[in-house]
């Protein structure tokens, strides 16, 4: 169905231009068909006998996923802001695939928008994602001869490397706050709890979450009126003795419905869910008392790798940046390798402690290793912080030669007179640029998700949508001729 003719401004008709390319690369790459059969292929596996019916609306839904993940990265909305603005935009629903006679008749609402991000594993993300920059890099695709069609291929030859922190959404991991999140996360669990007839002695539960929020003003007011030591430590043990007694309480509730979830009406799932959440933050308890004891009653420092920054994300870390503004950042560590053309060939969402530059070049090889020759790097740059003479080696050893910025200031000042090296350290400094695009543009400054599984997911996603964007952003034949008739 064509759209209907309107004038916009000249920013409107770019971004339906833009749309225009992503679909044209979606299409000619073969990204939108193999994600169809890959999701045809996980759901045979789990029905016997697939009709073609059946088949058909998978493909459809592998579509609607692909395409409104890439539209709300774009457009950087949540899943409820961009549920309602599909449901408006008629430019949207055309380029999504909602304005066809097999299309649902509602469009998306924001559960559905978030399980079309979690279905797929980062894994089949990734392999949509190269064949992409393979389509883009080879000059025999179809994305290469059309009359529309790119007029260069994507430069594959340099790999720029750089990493960086992606913050979590968590608050500032204040020791005495800990305390509040634990109680209140095991008040929530109870209260839905006790919303199906679960009884016990406890009264009411709101009454914690009251007493525990009016303490943490006073700690929080303390440090602003430079209360003494002497009167935080005494407000700080009363928290710690409200969080014992509610550990209490929830451990008495999470046997309760463990035993007996199936006479108060909750599904085996419901009751799992619940369960899962109070046992995660109950073994938390110990720890986060012992630490917030640690630094205000004890006054001793305790080290990163022991600290618990949030009870919701046990996997974020203390990432030192040593930067204005930033000296430490709360988060997890990305990789991330883009070309010269700014497309991004090479990333990793690093679970666990921050490794050191130079620790990553393993990963990059192997990464290289898995890709077709044609499309593999020749060079890889980097700041010094990726120098070492065992990557130098490596480096050399695969076949490929060093553009990292050495540490030594001699043998810098002899690489400069190296013309290609002068080119590719001052090209280095629009890497910096490019992580920026990333996490401000497509990941919203921080990832929003829960659990690494889900966060590595978004990271995929962003990175998928990050380079349709720079490719339908590549030097094409003209495609504005026939724009007054799309």
């Amino acid at each position: 169905m064509p759209l209907p003719v309107a004038s916009g401004s000249i920013d409107f008709r770019t971004y339906k231009l833009l749309l225009r390319k992503i679909d044209q690369i979606l299409i000619q790459s073969g990204a939108e068909a193999a994600l169809q059969e890959k999701a045809v292929e996980m759901d045979e596996q789990l029905s016997e006998s697939p009709t073609k019916r059946s088949t058909n609306k998978i493909k459809r839904c592998a579509s609607y996923a692909l395409r409104c993940n890439i539209a709300r990265c774009l457009s950087q909305e949540s899943y409820r802001s961009f549920s309602v603005h599909l449901a408006d935009s008629i430019l949207l629903r055309e380029f999504c695939g909602y304005n066809t006679p097999y299309a649902p008749n509602d469009t998306p609402s924001k559960s559905t928008l978030q399980r079309f991000e979690s279905y797929y594993s980062e894994e089949i993300i990734r392999k949509i994602t190269d064949l992409i920059t393979f389509a883009g890099a080879d000059v025999t695709s179809e994305l290469h001869n059309n009359i529309d069609g790119l007029l260069e291929a994507v430069d594959t030859e340099v790999w720029l490397m750089d990493s960086t922190c992606m913050k979590l959404d968590i608050h500032h991991p204040t020791d005495w706050v800990l305390l509040k999140d634990c109680l209140k996360s095991i008040m929530q669990s109870i209260i839905q709890i006790r919303k199906s007839g679960v009884r016990y002695r406890i009264g009411n539960p709101e009454a914690f979450i009251s007493t525990m929020n009016k303490l943490s003003m006073e700690m929080t007011q303390g440090s602003a009126r430079n209360t003494s030591k002497k009167e935080k430590k005494a407000t700080f043990r009363k928290m710690k003795k409200l969080l014992s007694r509610v550990a209490i309480h929830g451990e008495t509730y999470f046997d309760i419905l463990q035993k007996n979830w199936l006479e108060y009406g909750f599904s085996e799932a419901e009751a799992n869910q619940i369960l899962v959440k109070m046992r995660k933050t109950l073994d938390q308890v110990p720890a986060v008392i012992h630490q917030a004891h640690e630094r205000v009653i004890g006054d001793r420092q305790v080290k990163n790798k022991e600290k618990i920054l949030s009870i919701h994300e046990d996997h974020a870390n203390v990432y030192s940046r040593g930067k204005a503004g930033a000296q430490v950042e709360f988060g997890l560590q990305l990789l991330l390798g883009e070309n010269l053309d700014g497309m991004i060939m090479h990333w990793e969402l690093i679970d666990g402690k921050p490794k050191n530059d130079t620790q990553h070049l393993d990963g990059i090889i192997a990464r290289k290793n898995s890709l077709p020759a044609a499309v593999q790097p020749t060079y890889i740059v980097g700041d010094r912080g990726f120098h070492s003479k065992k990557n130098e080696s490596s480096i050399e050893d695969e076949g490929m030669e060093s553009c990292i910025c050495p540490m030594s200031p001699n043998e810098l000042k002899q690489r400069l007179e190296e013309e290609h090296f002068q080119k590719m350290t001052k090209r280095r400094a629009q890497t910096e640029a490019r992580i920026g695009i990333l996490k401000n543009n497509f990941l919203g400054r921080k990832l929003t998700t829960k659990g690494y599984d889900s966060q590595s997911k978004q990271v995929a996603w962003a990175v998928l949508a990050h380079n349709v964007w720079v490719l339908a952003r590549h030097p094409y034949f003209d495609l504005l001729e026939d724009e007054g008739a799309a």
